[in-house]
């Protein structure tokens, strides 16, 4: 009876601790399965911590491979390049983010996440369709910034032999939507000082879908007359590279004719 007793107040006091510590989900789902286990001790409790915490922790305390003695510095980030366009997904997490934690308040972090990944392969092609069309435009909205960012040179890195933009290379003409989205963005921001870039995009976006077709005759045009420009721009672009080329080339014909001239008076 006592051996029972002293056993049930081992389980009762590692309970009291196990809920005062901020252990990750892992180590608490891992050890309330070991207690009142038949194998359940307080040394086996301890190393199966020992083991998760580990594993939390980024497998801290591992044999480490050669060249793995020190941590690669993080690269740094340009706060001015442009942030990458969301996936239809994410603008969906978002918007229904805070419903889940509302109506299932008991959620982890990672559990919330697995609902809202839940939810969004149960929605229909309807209801899917205005986040894919909020991920199409917050896409054009991230391919035009990025024409028109210039990088930080501290910033820069360099990816293989990937070819580096002519900074005077003509600029891609602007769609329809972003004439309309530069149009109104002064004035959606006024309206609504305290929302954030995506959430401005999402009105933009919003906006744009429900403006009729007759107002957009003027976007429509002044796309078709910037995409005009553009390649003519291109054209007289291309041509000054096809004759630097040229000139280059014939620089490189005279320069190995004097070298054959030398070669022959020896």
């Amino acid at each position: 009876m006592r051996l029972l007793k002293k056993h049930s107040q081992s389980k009762k006091n590692l309970r009291e601790v196990l809920s005062s510590l901020e252990r990750s989900p892992l180590f608490a789902q891992q050890a309330w399965s070991l207690v009142g286990s038949p194998q359940f001790t307080t040394a086996a409790v301890q190393a199966k911590s020992t083991r998760i915490d580990t594993m939390a922790r980024g497998a801290v305390g591992r044999p480490k491979k050669d060249g793995d003695h020190t941590r690669k510095p993080r690269k740094k980030k340009d706060k001015n390049a442009p942030k990458r366009a969301l996936s239809a997904f994410m603008f969906f997490s978002n918007d229904i983010r805070e419903t889940v934690k509302k109506e299932m308040p008991e959620l982890q972090f990672l559990e919330i996440s697995s609902e809202i990944g839940r939810r969004w392969k149960k929605i229909t092609e309807d209801e899917r369709r205005p986040y894919d069309e909020l991920a199409a435009a917050d896409k054009r909205r991230y391919q035009e910034e990025k024409e028109d960012y210039v990088p930080d040179p501290s910033f820069e890195t360099t990816k293989g032999s990937r070819k580096k933009k002519d900074p005077n290379a003509p600029k891609r003409a602007l769609s329809a939507y972003f004439f309309f989205c530069n149009d109104i963005r002064q004035e959606v921001r006024d309206e609504n000082p305290n929302k954030k870039i995506t959430e401005i995009a999402t009105l933009l976006a919003e906006r744009w879908r429900a403006l009729p077709e007759k107002k957009r005759t003027k976007y429509n045009k002044q796309h078709d007359e910037a995409k005009i420009k553009y390649q003519r721009e291109m054209d007289i672009y291309n041509s000054r590279g096809a004759v630097e080329q040229e000139e280059e080339e014939h620089e490189e014909e005279e320069h190995d004719d004097v070298d054959d001239e030398d070669d022959d008076d020896e």
